[in-house]
């Protein structure tokens, strides 16, 4: 992750006024990397939304964007709502991002649990457990284990 910034933007028809943030950084070059992009509040609450997730720096894999910059809708996933919430950060606001390099199986996991959750509406199908990786002699285990190397960065939106 290259730095963090915020942006003092005016009401408009498609965002509220406010502070956004965004993040940049560069996928590694080699197609096949997968992300997991984290923000915390004041460093220790996540951000709640849809998981953000990344593959070569875009939101899906056979993307063209392999060892290019994030793209925007990644970049700005980091928002309160994520990319075009309707919330916005406040005056001195702190946020943490992290950003975590992960397995291919990670990214499928929240792949689907990114799916599971934005399913709603009159059609939308049943709420389902994702299968796990964990093997245990308990028939319940609910989750994904996964290690990863980390960048992070913290910033304060401010006045410009």
């Amino acid at each position: 992750m290259d730095s963090l910034t915020f942006e003092t933007e005016y009401e408009s028809p498609l965002r509220e006024g406010g502070y956004y943030a965004s993040f940049f950084a560069r996928d590694l070059p080699g197609e096949g990397d997968t992300y997991w992009i984290r923000t915390f509040d004041l460093g220790e609450d996540p951000v709640l939304g849809l998981p953000n997730i990344s593959f070569d720096g875009a939101g899906i894999p056979n993307n063209e964007n392999d060892g290019g910059n994030f793209v925007i809708p990644i970049r700005e996933g980091i928002n309160p709502g994520g990319y075009l919430g309707e919330e916005t950060f406040k005056e001195n606001d702190s946020i943490r991002v992290e950003l975590h390099a992960i397995t291919l199986e990670a990214w499928n996991y929240l792949d689907q649990l990114q799916q599971i959750l934005a399913n709603e509406g009159l059609f939308a199908e049943p709420l389902a457990n994702l299968p796990s990786n964990l093997i245990t002699n308990k028939e319940d285990v609910i989750g994904f284990f996964s290690v990863s190397n980390v960048s992070a960065l913290s910033a304060v939106a401010k006045p410009e």
